[in-house]
């Protein structure tokens, strides 16, 4: 009689499913560039390696590939490319080295047992031995060992800035910004030296190149110096340099060297051609974005990649008929880095600061803020004031937003000078959370709230408001802070739950306050604090973002996302796995969507608060599941020999699944938590989904 009563209503009343969609932005990788600072350039036959002061991209015909995206070392600025070939390569970043070899990466910070203060350039001889310059230094990779060259080996002193291989020659620049000393020579065995003192122009060589005679040329800070083993020759503004800092040397097709030149002055500076008779210089006026070049590479489409120091990339066509600028390439769009303190507006439009701007999503398509024009500040906050205007400021200069267009805001004259961290409204006013204390505005009047009025500290992290319509702060260290009927009550942490990182901060609908360390997450009831940590089911020891929906769900953001539905915590899994660190920021949207920051990438998971209908009576297929709730053991009947059962918790992460026969299957549930789950049954034809609920 039992299993017919629940079939019935299992026929009335349907199942329900839970399900979230997550949509992943990502801000670092919005347009072909990452930075427009270029640092490095180097043409291999996959394409051309464009190495940015953050990141390094690919560029193959008109599609883009930035190589570190969604990985730890995204935000490495780089110094140098070598590509040995596709499975192989290396990679120079300021503090670190990279070896690339079959689909593994190899870092070191350290070259013969050397901690490096910062890496400079780096080339292959014909024996496949690796020469790399340091600020400690010359060192040469073989055979899996690093050797340091120092003068006692021949070579000079200071820091080692370019080497350029020739065969197995290998030509390498000292110097340091105090002192210059010039090039060392390796011929395979001996070393010698080429200073001022026998023939070297400038104070410091930028770039050595070779030509097709072998001659060696010395790009330096006074011009060009070429020497073909028996004299040199100079060249510098006065022979047709456009200016006497050349950064850069190529060779193109036709045997023209090209000079990349930088220069203060705007009217001087940027591309030099010699044909080995006369000179041409081409600047802004020809299409060139800046009169600063840094780097130069001739591909073997004879174009001339430029690499300038803030204006991205210039391609110049070499062709002999028409020698032109082609196209530059620069960081544009919403691009951003280090994303944080996202926002909902009252229209529910998503917003996020990050390096360079402030950016929001509107009608599916992202629009970037220049930060630098709308506030010089830093920390910069984002509100909307009493009459529901948008603003956007630090401590010294605000901005509002009218929905086209940004303009000066003084509505906030009374901080100027004060840093803000977060703001909240109640029923009839605003209130700041700043370093100088909690400040509110009710339109007419400022009162500002600090130790003397019972505070517990000015600095001032975190504000919120309840549903009671009291006002909770948190400060770094020292505890949380209530104002009721006028007056703060005061909360000190515990000595075993101090948050010394503290990051997430919000009131739940049953009026609890929550907040996130580097550690744990606690929870105060307005007496008890309980501390939830990774012996609570947490995936990561890290913590960071927190928010409430508006089913009082608890989200607490680890490398992957984390729900307390009152009972438990279960794990919404973003990713297999997010490399960009852990969640940093969530916010909840006006329909119940959840916001995620990651440093640069942004996740949107969508919550779906209407459930899926079946109609089990529109079918022959029918599994009962009884008895349900369950406490120790379910029992589930389905139609067929043979199916697979497959149990899922709320997130849609599966749990257990497993072949019953005979139809029929009697599941233990020692091993599951309390709570509600959903059991697939496929019996190769047909697939129902009924939910269980669980309760020891």
């Amino acid at each position: 009689m039992r299993k017919l009563t629940l079939f019935i209503s299992l026929v009335t009343y349907c199942f329900i499913l839970f399900s979230q969609e997550i949509e992943k932005y990502n801000l670092f990788t919005t347009s072909p560039l990452i930075d427009n600072y270029i640092s490095a350039i180097r043409e291999f036959e996959d394409g051309v390696y464009v190495g940015q002061d953050i990141g390094l991209t690919r560029f193959n015909g008109h599609e883009h590939t930035h190589i570190f995206e969604n990985t730890e070392f995204r935000y490495l600025g780089a110094q140098d490319i070598y590509v040995v070939d596709t499975s192989e390569m290396w990679f120079v970043g300021a503090y670190r080295i990279g070896h690339y070899m079959a689909g593994v990466w190899e870092w070191f910070t350290e070259l013969d047992n050397i901690e490096i203060e910062s890496f400079c350039r780096i080339d292959i001889d014909k024996s496949g031995r690796v020469w790399v310059t340091t600020y400690n230094g010359l060192f040469m990779y073989e055979n899996e060992i690093w050797t340091h060259f120092t003068e006692s080996d021949g070579v000079l002193g200071g820091q080692a800035t370019t080497v350029k291989a020739h065969g197995n020659d290998v030509y390498v620049a000292f110097g340091s910004y105090e002192e210059n000393y010039g090039v060392s020579k390796f011929d395979g065995q001996n070393w010698t030296n080429i200073t001022p003192d026998n023939g070297l122009i400038g104070t410091s060589v930028r770039e050595i190149c070779i030509d097709q005679d072998s001659a060696i040329w010395f790009c330096t800070d006074e011009g060009v110096a070429k020497f073909d083993g028996s004299n040199w020759q100079y060249y510098t503004t006065a022979d047709g340099l456009g200016s006497n800092i050349v950064n850069g040397m190529e060779i193109d097709n036709y045997n023209n060297m090209w000079f990349g030149t930088y220069s203060y002055n705007t009217n001087s500076g940027g591309i030099t051609k010699f044909d080995g008779e006369s000179w041409t210089t081409y600047t802004v006026e020809d299409g060139l974005p800046t009169h600063k070049i840094f780097q130069l590479e001739c591909t073997s489409d004879n174009k001339l990649w430029i690499g300038t120091p803030g204006n991205g990339i210039c391609i110049m066509d070499l062709n002999p008929l028409e020698i032109r600028v082609e196209k530059c390439i620069v960081r544009g769009g919403v691009n951003d880095v280090n994303l944080y303190k996202p926002y909902i507006d009252k229209n529910n439009v998503f917003w996020v600061q990050g390096g360079q701007h402030l950016t929001r999503l509107l009608n599916n398509e992202w629009e970037s803020f220049d930060k630098y024009e709308l506030s010089s500040d830093i920390p910069s906050i984002q509100f909307e004031d009493l009459a529901g205007n948008m603003v956007y400021g630090g401590g010294r200069h605000f901005s509002v937003y009218n929905g086209q267009s940004w303009s000066n805001y003084s509505g906030v004259n009374a901080l100027i000078g004060y840093d803000f961290n977060d703001y909240v409204k109640d029923s009839n006013s605003i209130w700041f959370a700043t370093t100088h204390g909690v400040y509110n505005y009710n339109g007419n009047i400022w009162t500002n709230y600090t130790v003397a009025d019972n505070l517990l500290s000015n600095e001032i992290l975190h504000i919120d408001c309840d549903n009671n319509n009291n006002i909770w702060c948190a400060t770094y260290s020292e505890g949380i802070c209530k104002f009721q009927n006028n007056e703060w009550i005061t909360y000190p942490y515990p000595e075993t739950t101090i948050p010394y990182y503290l990051i997430g901060f919000d009131t739940d609908l049953s009026g609890n306050i929550w907040y996130t360390s580097n550690r744990s997450v606690f929870q105060f009831d307005g007496e008890n604090w309980t501390k939830h940590d990774t012996a609570s089911g947490f995936d990561a020891p890290s913590r960071s973002g927190l928010a409430i929906d508006t089913s009082n769900n608890v989200w607490v953001g680890s490398r992957n996302l984390n729900k307390w539905d009152g009972n438990q915590w279960t794990t919404l899994y973003i990713e297999d796995s997010i490399t960009e660190g852990s969640i940093d920021y969530i916010v909840v949207d006006k329909t119940n969507n959840l916001w995620l920051t990651f440093n640069a990438c942004i996740y949107k998971v969508i919550q779906s608060n209407s459930y899926n209908v079946e109609d089990y009576s529109s079918s022959d297929y029918t599994p009962i599941l009884y008895p349900n709730p369950a406490v120790d053991d379910v029992t589930i009947n389905f139609t067929g020999k043979k199916a697979t059962i497959s149990i899922y918790d709320l997130s849609g992460r599966e749990i257990k699944s497993f072949e019953a026969y005979d139809s029929f299957s009697e599941i233990s549930l020692s091993d599951f938590s309390n709570g509600t789950y959903i059991i697939k049954i496929d019996n190769g034809t047909d697939c129902k989904s009924i939910k269980l609920i669980i309760s020891h």
